[in-house]
């Protein structure tokens, strides 16, 4: 199910983190003129118009640079506490001041009705059959499990997903490699093994592309670490 895509990256001299993943996520390199939305979001424009509420989602708590310029996506970094500021009470008092047609009501209105879809659906997926094993899968404590357990979540509660991104920070080891790359691998690895198990039944409707905006140097440098380089390797893991 799994595919490694070797010497995979945007073509570009640069080397800084922020511009290279900026150049990823936009889908341009290089001398090309500068776009002003995200891959993704050209992606999503592509499909039906008539596109569920929460069809498009990011795991973060802020949307990234691949979905810029696109409204609808939604943030939903804990789908189990998914609520505004002060819960259901605060809810109720937005919603009531926010009954109008300006375009700010109708956002808050949305906002609403997606709380609400997901509380909804979440209680009808807590209510259902427990099919699971008896452990479960082995998601680990760290941040990348938290996120693909939420996109499974999210994914079983079929509230009309298709689109969502998920992140995975820790990857610049200028220094003490050794020490780092294998817990950053491990998280990586049980991870994806522990959300491909929870999502078992969805398998042959998933595509997860990994990617990250260049790999490494191949010589050690004198921190025993590895400096900035070029192509790194993608990974697509599907049914």
């Amino acid at each position: 199910d799994l595919a490694l895509i070797h010497a995979a990256g945007v073509p570009t001299e640069n080397r800084s983190h922020f511009k290279t993943q900026d150049m990823m996520e936009r889908g341009m390199a290089d001398n090309e003129t500068n776009i002003l939305s995200g891959w993704l979001t050209r992606h999503v424009e592509t499909l039906t118009a008539d596109r569920p509420l929460l069809s498009t989602i990011s795991t973060a708590s802020n949307k990234p640079i691949s979905l810029l310029g696109y409204p609808q996506a939604v943030s939903i970094p804990d789908v189990q506490n998914f609520n505004v500021s002060g819960g259901d009470v605060n809810a109720a008092v937005i919603a009531g001041l926010n009954s109008g047609s300006s375009a700010y009501q109708q956002v808050a209105q949305q906002t609403i009705e997606a709380i609400n879809t997901v509380q909804i659906k979440l209680e009808e997926l807590n209510d259902g059959p427990d099919d699971e094993t008896e452990s479960g899968p082995a998601y680990t404590n760290g941040p990348l499990s938290g996120s693909l357990r939420n996109l499974a979540t999210l994914i079983k509660m079929d509230v009309g997903l298709d689109v969502a991104t998920v992140d995975q920070g820790g990857w610049d080891h200028h220094n003490n490699l050794i020490n780092e790359f294998g817990n950053n691998v491990s998280e990586l690895s049980q991870s994806l093994s522990a959300f491909w198990e929870d999502v078992s039944e969805y398998r042959d409707r998933i595509t997860l592309v990994f990617m990250t905006e260049f790999g490494r140097r191949l010589n050690e440098n004198a921190s025993a670490g590895t400096d900035h380089g070029s192509g790194s390797v993608m990974m697509v893991l599907s049914g």
